[in-house]
């Protein structure tokens, strides 16, 4: 705690009691100045970067009332080797189906080994429908940690957004001649191509946590690459 001021200590702690009280809404910038006696917004704004910056809280960009909680000072410690990343809903590993925004409450935290994660930064969790990717080792019910990212490799596991279609699915990735290929991992079903203004790249997967090990998260295993 020796890295927070006064003001960061009692902003963190406004944060958890406010979500609390308004079902997992964060409060505005306005709404914690007036709480903790300040009158300056951009002061407001540097307390919540110094708390993003030590891991107690992370601000989502451009997102109101998104501030989310990494650390709760109403609730004891998580161990210094686990660290707290939010499940979002769900991704559907098969035909493509419109899934939830990630700009959302969560619907949960779950414990991910740091080792895994690192600092867990621009990091949430997903859970799997389908059975499209058990090749990978990636099974309806398992629950993956996805990085934001538009960026990916060939062979990476990503949730591509289908423009056309409105909708997000989990595939393998792949460039071919100027077309991108999303790659089930099940023998019984057929990759897809696109052209690239077709399909955004919203995240790769990180690691797959089974789901008999939630919430836990005691075993995991990292995404599977292609031979």
């Amino acid at each position: 705690m020796a890295e927070l001021g006064t003001h960061e200590i009692e902003i963190w702690h406004y944060i958890a009691r406010y979500k609390r009280e308004h079902n997992g809404c964060s409060p505005t910038y306005e709404q914690i100045g007036d709480a903790v006696g300040i009158s300056s917004k951009d002061h407001v704004k540097r307390d919540l970067e110094k708390l993003d910056a030590a891991g107690y809280i992370r601000l989502p960009r451009g997102v109101a009332r998104g501030i989310e909680l990494l650390q709760d000072p109403l609730e004891p410690p998580a161990s210094s080797h686990m660290i707290r990343l939010p499940l979002l809903g769900v991704i559907h590993a098969g035909e493509a189906i419109p899934t939830l925004d990630q700009n959302i409450t969560p619907l949960e935290w779950v414990q991910v080994a740091r080792n895994l994660v690192g600092n867990g930064k621009n990091m949430y969790l997903l859970q799997v429908s389908g059975n499209s990717m058990i090749d990978a080792l990636v099974n309806d019910g398992d629950t993956i940690v996805m990085e934001q990212t538009q960026l990916a490799d060939d062979g990476d596991l990503v949730a591509a957004w289908l423009k056309k279609k409105q909708a997000t699915t989990l595939k393998r990735f792949f460039r071919r001649d100027g077309w991108i290929v999303l790659r089930p991992e099940n023998p019984t079903l057929q990759e897809k191509k696109y052209r690239p203004s077709e399909i955004e790249i919203q995240g790769k997967v990180v690691c797959v946590i089974r789901s008999n090990t939630r919430p836990g998260a005691s075993f995991v295993t990292r995404p599977i690459r292609p031979n």
